[in-house]
Order: structure tokens, then C-alpha cells, then sequence
């Protein structure tokens, strides 16, 4: 884990590419108050106070860090990102439950998709 210099944030490693200052980062650990985030195509692992974190965020969550002179100013949703992993079941299951409630009954997994009629 990347160790904390006296200002609170650790340097990132040399081989870390900071071209543009957004670097895309994935939270993997969170315990207390505190955000273990891998940041980067390096996976360097920097803690976050989870203050300094968007709302919501949870293990997995997929985010955009801002660095200016390679410490962190500014955290985001990766939005793009989120958008792209796989629902989870529970959304599923909702989405199923609201389908059977429209249709009046069970939806089978064998059952033959709807197909439009030509007219």
C-alpha cells in the first residue's frame, strides 16, 4: 500500500502516467472512514478519507481522480464506466418483477420472445 507523506497523501510511483491529471481508479477495500482506492493502469493502491469520496460509492465502484502535481484534488463517478457493469440481481429481479406484473403472469425462461406480426 502506498505510504502517506506528511501531507496526508502519498506520491504516486514513477511509473504512473499523469499526462492528462484524471486518472481512472477502482475502490477496493473500504473499512471505517477510510477508501482503499487502486488508481491508475499501475493498480497503486492510495487511501482516501471517505469524505472526499462522491455519495454512494461502495467496493467495485469506478472512479475518475483529479491530480494536480500528483496529489488528488477532486474524485468522481466514472459514470461511463458504471454504465457499462453488468446489473446487479437485485436490479434484475425487479425489472422481472415488473415485467410478469405487466404481462399478468410468470415470465418462463423458455418462453418464446414476443415478435412483431407483419402488418
Amino acid at each position: 500500500m502506498q505510504q502517506p507523506s506528511s501531507d496526508e497523501w502519498g506520491l504516486p510511483s514513477p511509473e504512473m502516467e499523469l499526462a492528462d491529471d484524471r486518472v481512472a481508479a477502482t475502490v477496493t477495500i473500504i473499512e471505517g472512514s477510510t477508501a482503499t482506492i487502486q488508481l491508475g493502469e499501475q493498480h497503486d493502491e492510495w487511501d482516501f478519507p471517505l469524505d472526499m469520496l462522491p455519495a454512494g460509492v461502495e467496493i467495485g465502484s469506478d472512479l475518475i481522480v483529479s491530480l494536480a502535481g500528483g496529489r488528488p484534488v477532486g474524485v468522481e463517478l466514472d459514470r461511463e464506466a458504471e454504465g457499462l457493469k453488468p446489473r446487479r440481481v437485485d436490479d434484475r429481479l425487479h425489472r422481472l418483477d415488473r415485467v410478469e406484473r405487466l404481462k399478468g403472469h410468470v415470465v418462463r425462461l423458455d418462453e418464446p420472445a414476443a415478435t412483431p406480426r407483419a402488418s
